[in-house]
């Protein structure tokens, strides 16, 4: 039969109930129709409108006869290429719908604005033996029933396309064959714990995409495992944004590498399942994220880290955060490990409780974190003698933030303390440790510091230690002094204060202006200081408070020894003066 030529209304509907044998209407079949219903249960013909493109509304397939099927079906044309947009929905709770026929030549596109629902029958996006038919969803997917299939050998594409978040739901039905399934860039497909299964075709999460899962095994890169489980390749662009919100503990799972943006919204927990790459920002919005000791987030240039109620796991479950340049940290996050290769600002609740490594261009801008105990501020920077790197913000405070508890320097690294103030005391809450090629520096150029450097753990000496030109530069150790490497005095007082027993140990027994004591002052309150090796102080002891037990060894004194309550304990051990007015 043939259909009026008319002008649709929006809000009318063409509906079409009585088709039995017929394969086309004899005229009339394209038009700008709104709704469109097809509702012919004693179809038994495949029937083409020829090449309709406009629907306004809705299309609504609810029968194609008694028996659906490849020869009892709908399509949109069976003939030329077609582009069709659906304005608003597609439903299919019956039928077989097929918009692009075996007989259609070259690449068909089929572009429904609104959402997908299948309740029963069959879409088959392409039956076509070559070329591409293509379905571009923009609105959400609902699955509950009936067959999502590509029936042709050609390529069968099924795009989520929306500028925004369009959701998936599968609660039954069946996907089969080659169906390839893109998230285009700009689309955020949520999943919650549904899954795109049974295609033999593609996945493909598009640079500038968005994926949310709420399924606990997150996003696999094979097997039945994950939100994804077609047995095609599966891909994860690293430029795409993951959100994890499931409300039972989650993993990233194997095809989370990286991301643009990383959201953790599960109060029960997400568990990062590998390292991965973040370009813009970490968002710990709930629950704990657990990135695993052996894990490493790498943040771009730029990229942040945000927290408003969630929070990094504790200890080393907080792996290691790896800043390659400019980086910013806001909310109240406890870090374990994190290396920096720009201008990281902390800001206001961030804390170290690992080691924060300053690596070559790295410095910490602004903010410094709080630094927990048994933590370790590094520097790694391999900046040589002659342009040694400068404290600042990092080492900043005695107190809260700023205020370093172990100190390490590594990898060649030269530092000059009095960098940003020569009259302010710095302190170490726990050991400092210079390893071997690397020198710490109170003299560095014209920053001689004024006031002393205080170790309230250990220091150990691998590398070079310079303590101050000017008055008042020297060091005051609580714990064990060590030298393996080189230390320079400078003339300054080096004061042993601890509350415990102390030591000295090392090659210290030096002539001339190195690997020595100018002035040594002994001020220990309970358990004194012992000599682990043969000393020499090349000008005055001060015995304040303590016992200075030498043990076997020799001291070497070249000034003169003072005394307020502390004693020398020397009966197995030598003292020497080498200056004949002592």
């Amino acid at each position: 039969g043939s259909v009026p030529t008319c002008t649709w209304s929006s809000g009318s509907t063409f509906e079409v109930t009585g088709i039995t044998a017929a394969t086309s209407f004899s005229s009339g079949g394209i038009q700008s129709f709104h709704h469109v219903v097809w509702n012919c249960p004693s179809q038994t013909s495949t029937f083409s409108f020829g090449g309709l493109t406009t629907i306004n509304g809705n299309l609504t397939v609810q029968s194609t006869g008694a028996s659906p099927s490849a020869s009892s079906m709908l399509l949109l044309t069976n003939s030329s290429t077609l582009t069709t947009t659906v304005s608003g929905n597609l439903s299919i709770t019956g039928g077989y719908f097929a918009p692009f026929g075996s007989g259609t030549s070259g690449n068909c596109i089929l572009n429904v604005s609104g959402n997908l629902s299948l309740a029963s029958g069959t879409f088959d996006i392409y039956r076509q033996a070559s070329n591409t038919g293509t379905i571009n969803l923009s609105g959400d997917f609902s699955m509950t029933s009936g067959t999502l299939t590509k029936g042709g050998s050609g390529t069968g594409n099924f795009n989520f396309s929306k500028t925004g978040t369009q959701t998936y739901s599968k609660s039954g039905g069946t996907i089969s064959n080659a169906v390839n399934f893109t998230v285009n860039n700009g689309s955020i497909l949520s999943l919650g714990t549904s899954v795109i299964d049974g295609s033999t075709g593609t996945f493909t999460l598009s640079s500038g995409a968005g994926l949310i899962t709420s399924n606990s095994d997150g996003i696999s890169t094979s097997g039945a495992s994950g939100s994804i489980q077609v047995s095609g390749s599966r891909t994860y662009n690293t430029g795409a944004n993951y959100t994890f919100n499931g409300s039972s503990a989650q993993s990233t799972g194997n095809g989370f590498t990286g991301a643009n943006n990383l959201t953790i919204n599960n109060a029960a927990g997400v568990t990062l399942t590998s390292s991965a790459s973040l370009a813009g920002t970490l968002t710990l919005t709930s629950g704990t994220f657990t990135v695993g000791s052996g894990n490493t987030i790498t943040v771009a240039n730029n990229g942040s880290i945000t927290q408003s109620s969630g929070s990094l796991a504790s200890g080393t479950g907080a792996g290691t955060f790896t800043f390659s340049g400019t980086g910013t940290v806001s909310g109240t996050i406890g870090f374990n490990n994190v290396n920096i290769a720009g201008g990281v600002n902390f800001g206001s609740a961030s804390t170290i409780n690992g080691t924060l490594t300053i690596n070559a261009g790295g410095f910490v801008n602004t903010n410094a974190p709080t630094y927990a105990s048994g933590s370790t501020l590094k520097y790694n920077t391999g900046s040589v003698a002659s342009s040694a790197y400068g404290r600042s913000d990092e080492w900043n405070s005695t107190s809260g933030s700023g205020y370093p508890f172990h100190v390490q320097l590594s990898g060649n690294t030269w530092f000059d303390l009095g960098n940003g103030g020569t009259s302010t005391l710095r302190q170490i809450g726990g050991s400092l440790t210079i390893d071997a090629g690397s020198g710490f520096l109170l003299d560095f150029n014209t920053n001689d510091m004024s006031q002393p450097l205080v170790v309230l753990g250990n220091v150990l000496i691998n590398g070079t230690l310079s303590l101050s030109d000017a008055l008042g530069g020297g060091l005051k150790v609580s714990g064990n002094f060590t030298n393996n490497g080189t230390f320079n005095p400078k003339g300054r007082t080096v004061e042993f204060t601890g509350s415990s027993a102390q030591t000295i140990a090392g090659s210290l027994n030096g002539v001339g202006t190195s690997d020595n004591f100018y002035y040594l002052t002994i001020s220990n309150t309970s358990g004194g200081l012992s000599l682990n090796s043969s000393v020499a102080i090349t000008n005055t002891l001060n015995l304040n408070t303590g016992i200075f037990d030498i043990g076997s060894n020799t001291l070497t004194n070249g000034g003169t020894i003072t005394k307020t309550s502390g004693s020398i304990d020397a009966d197995a051990g030598t003292v020497a003066f080498t200056n004949a007015s002592n």
